[in-house]
């Protein structure tokens, strides 16, 4: 998972599998969109990407589920539990 940060903790997440370069999620808070969160996530997607062409999901909750999987059912935006 890759993670944006500004003064007020994160404001923004991508869960990316590097080895497939394969992005599942992209999520800003909505108070961050104007600043360019979504852009510098995406820029740290393609620096991390171990192929030149880059997948994505289209499964939201398919997301849902590997994100409860892998790390229980919390926000990832405030770090707290759901």
């Amino acid at each position: 998972m890759l993670t944006a940060k500004d003064t007020s903790g994160a404001v923004g997440y991508a869960l990316f599998d590097k080895q497939m370069s394969h992005l599942h999620y992209i999520e800003t808070r909505e108070d961050c969109r104007r600043r360019g969160v979504a852009s510098r996530l995406w820029a740290r997607v393609r620096e991390e990407a171990v192929h030149p062409e880059i997948t994505a999901s289209a499964d939201t909750e398919d997301v849902k589920r590997l994100l409860t999987a892998n790390y229980g059912p919390w926000n990832c935006l405030t770090g707290r539990p759901v």
